[in-house]
């Protein structure tokens, strides 16, 4: 939509009105797969553990979010798999579930994937295991629904 204002006989002053999404906070979690395991993060405000997450930042897609916070948050490369899915978060954004694998920037020279090691704050955690950890609750029915495509 475009507004034109006349000011003086001859001038003129074209104003065109753009449409910009205000709360755009839609979200990443990123499952890193190794073998049949996956890494979480605790998450220190609820005492539970959940995949890497982050908010996407403007300008950026939805993957570029993914992989920095995998880069910083994480400190690990991944190859992405797959987006997995989807789910409506309570104040209308988005919270986008993708699947990844582990990697190390010298793996296309045939080197092994560097080890991402275990502490307080993040650990590797089999499938099977995940029923007896305290999962914050999205995160618990996501990996309830999806149990099955997680592994392939």
């Amino acid at each position: 939509m475009s507004l034109v204002c006349k000011f003086l006989p001859g001038f003129s002053l074209s104003l065109k009105f753009v449409r910009v999404q205000v709360g755009f906070m839609d979200r990443t979690a990123v499952l890193i797969r190794r073998e049949d395991s996956f890494l979480l993060s605790k998450n220190g405000e609820e005492d539970s553990w959940s995949p890497v997450m982050a908010t996407v930042e403007r300008g950026e897609t939805l993957r570029e979010t993914a992989r920095r916070e995998t880069r910083n948050g994480a400190d690990i490369e991944v190859e992405f798999v797959e987006k997995i899915s989807r789910t409506d978060l309570d104040d209308g954004n988005e919270l986008h579930w993708y699947l990844a694998e582990e990697r190390s920037a010298d793996e296309e020279e045939g080197l092994e994937a560097e080890e991402v090691e275990t502490s307080e704050m993040r650990k590797w955690f089999e499938l099977d295991e995940l029923e007896d950890v305290d999962l914050a609750p999205r995160c618990k029915s996501f990996f309830d629904e999806h149990r099955g495509e997680l592994l392939g």
